[in-house]
């Protein structure tokens, strides 16, 4: 916070309630002060008549509210053939036709992420075969996009693998 002198303190408030007066600023807000009657009078005479702008179209009026089965059905109608029309155009551009596709050059999370997506996972370890919280493990430790070259392991068995088979030393992304 910058501390300035009595002064200069002043002449500032002195040229804010000046630009004030003069139209030329904006009055400091008013949050957190309750509006007296007078005021809501005025800011509802004020109002009267305006079109609601931020609110008009439908779908914001409807927005966190429950939809009946008809109205659900209605609206999976009006979507159905836009996208062989073209209106929507970014569903189904996942993969190589995607323009922001990295190919083998993709990170460490969204490598994962493209693996989880596409490589089912099991109940249990495939090493230990308990019931347990699963994580990817990279089987090389190329990371490289190639479904073989991973498994769901235990966090455990994950562990050792991985300091087995010396993954941590291998991995470019520790580079």
């Amino acid at each position: 916070m910058r501390i300035f002198s009595l002064e200069a303190r002043q002449n500032m408030r002195d040229a804010r309630l000046k630009a004030i007066r003069e139209g030329r600023a904006v009055v400091p807000s008013r949050k957190g002060i309750p509006n007296s009657e007078e005021q809501k009078r005025k800011i509802s005479a004020t109002l009267t008549g305006r079109k609601n702008t931020w609110g008009d179209k439908i779908g914001s009026a409807l927005k966190g509210k429950a939809k009946s089965a008809e109205h659900k059905k209605s609206l999976s109608e009006m979507k159905k053939g836009q996208f062989d029309k073209g209106l929507l155009p970014h569903i189904g551009t996942l993969g190589q036709d995607n323009h922001q596709w990295k190919g083998d050059k993709v990170g460490y999370y969204a490598l994962h992420n493209w693996v989880k997506r596409r490589l089912k996972k099991p109940e249990i370890c495939e090493f230990c075969n308990e019931v347990k919280k699963l994580d990817l493990a990279n089987k090389t430790g190329e990371y490289k996009r190639d479904l073989s070259d991973w498994i769901w392991l235990c966090r455990k068995c994950h562990q050792n693998y991985d300091r087995e088979n010396s993954i941590y030393k291998k991995a470019e992304w520790r580079k």
